[in-house]
């Protein structure tokens, strides 16, 4: 009936949204004419039980258009020139050592990073793998201390320091940061210097845990 096309068009239209509303409209038309032609009433009338494969079509293109890509330039990776809000992370070890790789050109820049991540080490608050401290630099200028490295050097069978389930955590954490603060992200190859690490296996876990949620990153290289 009339009234059953207007209950589906409008369902179509709020599940759908207006991209597929006017296919989804065509096809509930459809649906209707038949069931006007066999006859059934409206108290016969029985919706669906199964989900339509039209809406879930419709959200999977939402969610991928929403999936950022991770963005390679060629400078510094603690000199972003982007506007906005901006976080640097890097990854640090679990043993209060800082003094070689990327912290180098931290430290260069701002003094506070060091500070905070050698108080951290000494007062041993929640200091371990998969956490981050973010330490405020400038206004709308985050540093982020993501502790990903087991000690710094491999173990005895061979096992670079690289702890890539920390890194995801600690990425996590950056995330939700990121999104409060509004910011975008800036980082070199994370994990693949001091801590051994692969980039095939780390920029996975970026995609998962900061491009697949809509927020840019920005990876540099020298």
């Amino acid at each position: 009936t009339l009234e059953q096309l207007g209950i589906l068009s409008l369902l179509c239209f709020i599940w759908a949204g207006p991209t597929m509303f006017g296919f989804c409209l065509l096809t509930c038309t459809v649906i209707s004419l038949i069931s006007i032609g066999s006859g059934r009433t409206s108290n016969e009338f029985q919706p669906c039980s199964k989900p339509c494969p039209l809406v879930a079509i419709t959200k999977n293109h939402r969610s991928q258009a929403k999936t950022m890509e991770v963005n390679y330039i060629k400078g510094d990776a603690t000199n972003p020139t982007v506007e906005g809000n901006k976080i640097i992370v890097h990854i640090c070890n679990d043993i209060g050592g800082w003094g070689k790789g990327f912290v180098v050109a931290i430290s260069k820049r701002w003094k506070q990073p060091e500070q905070k991540y050698r108080e951290w080490f000494k007062a041993q608050e929640n200091f371990k793998l998969g956490q981050v401290q973010f330490v405020q630099v400038e206004h709308g200028f985050w540093v982020a201390n993501l502790i990903g490295q087991h000690k710094i050097n491999k173990d005895e069978n061979g096992n670079a320091p690289i702890r890539y389930e920390s890194i995801l955590l600690g990425l996590e954490q950056v995330g939700q940061f990121a999104i409060e603060k509004n910011a975008t992200i800036h980082m070199p190859r994370i994990g693949c210097g001091l801590a051994g690490g692969t980039w095939d296996k780390i920029e996975p876990l970026i995609k998962q845990s900061l491009s697949d949620k809509d927020i840019m990153v920005t990876v540099y290289d020298f």
